[in-house]
């Protein structure tokens, strides 16, 4: 299973930092980061922590995968998905034509994304998300729907797990707001993001909302 992490800082950061202070990644990763005004997406299979300190990546806002192929990118947007639903296939149909033919491979995140994407052609990232889930959820059988979409603008958390062990939580800290799943059950700074739930964190105030839609 993966597992996700997401950052918005107030300052770059050192992302080898991250991965120690909020949890263990010891197997492959893929990572995307605003720097310098452009957004990135480097993956390796070696364990996050190596592979990351000698990538050197400094940033204030990414999302960063353990193993698989994510994150994936269209333009400025970046995402990446913490379970599965199948078949695939069965949300072709929420997928604008252009967004499918563009299709990778037989990736079901890759299919959450551009599902999610074809949404934000006619409403905000928030609900983009909250629909393209419960799309999937009435087409396909999910097992756990939790994602992190990051913007321009803002990093988006969606909780859509069965329980909270296998949510995701946010931490607020000092100029820093970071998302995870897994591995820090223990830790009374982390808050549950409840299930149906978007958590949105804005790149310029680091201010922090949550959002439940139907």
């Amino acid at each position: 299973m993966c597992r996700l992490l997401g950052v918005i800082s107030r300052v770059p950061v050192r992302l080898t930092g991250l991965l120690a202070a909020e949890g263990e990644h010891l197997d492959g990763w893929g990572v995307a980061t605003w720097r310098a005004g452009e957004l990135s997406v480097l993956r390796d299979v070696l364990a996050a922590q190596a592979s990351v300190g000698g990538a050197g990546l400094v940033t204030d806002a990414a999302l960063l995968q353990r193993r698989d192929t994510p994150p994936f990118r269209a333009g400025a947007i970046a995402f990446a998905h913490h379970g599965f639903f199948a078949p695939a296939t069965a949300v072709d149909e929420l997928i604008d034509a252009d967004l499918l033919a563009d299709l990778l491979g037989d990736n079901d995140s890759e299919r959450y994304f551009r599902c999610v994407l074809s949404r934000m052609r006619h409403a905000d990232p928030i609900a983009a998300i909250a629909r393209a889930a419960a799309d999937i959820r009435a087409r396909a059988e999910p097992g756990g729907l939790d994602c992190l979409l990051l913007t321009q603008d803002a990093l988006y958390a969606y909780a859509d797990a069965e329980t909270e062990t296998e949510g995701l939580r946010y931490r607020v800290a000092e100029g820093r707001v970071v998302v995870a799943s897994g591995g820090i059950s223990g830790r009374a700074d982390w808050r549950v993001l409840p299930a149906r739930e978007v958590l949105e964190i804005r790149r310029a105030d680091l201010r922090v909302s949550r959002h439940q839609l139907a």
